[in-house]
């Protein structure tokens, strides 16, 4: 399994990562994914391929402010699952986000989605709040502490 990190422009490309929104998330709308991807700043999606080249899994995150990265979408291929590749991806953003400055990871979970609340949590993510969103799901906020990289300058 490969890891890959895109920036910039190209991160705002939907070509690989719609399909698998679509097979990951039930009832999954593309304009959510094209629209906002239009309006956020800095994105940033972690990729994993498997040798063929097909996309595994991907988590896409984003900055809100100078030091926080609002960890905003990710999905693993549900042959894909099981492997800990989820926990590998977010390693993988969360290192780059330490590199580049950002002091603070944060992300929105479903409440029903307990395995990815469980991760959070293994990983270092400390529940801040709780809300109802816009679809009317409601919504546990986290966020982590990151250690942030020196960068010899």
């Amino acid at each position: 399994m490969e890891l890959t990190i895109i920036t910039g422009e190209s991160a705002r490309d939907t070509t690989e990562v719609l399909p698998l929104c679509l097979e990951v998330f039930e009832d999954f709308s593309p304009s959510y994914l094209s629209e906002r991807l239009q309006r956020v700043t800095d994105p940033v999606l972690v990729c994993a391929r498997l040798r063929s080249g097909r996309l595994a899994g991907f988590k896409l995150g984003y900055r809100r402010r100078p030091q926080l990265l609002y960890s905003w979408l990710g999905g693993v291929h549900p042959e894909a699952r099981r492997q800990g590749l989820a926990r590998k991806l977010m390693a993988r953003q969360h290192d780059r986000a330490s590199a580049n400055g950002y002091r603070f990871i944060e992300t929105q979970t479903q409440a029903t989605n307990n395995a990815m609340l469980v991760l959070n949590l293994q990983s270092g993510f400390m529940i801040c709040g709780y809300e109802t969103n816009a679809q009317g799901v409601p919504v546990v906020i986290q966020r982590k502490a990151l250690s942030v990289v020196e960068n010899g300058n």
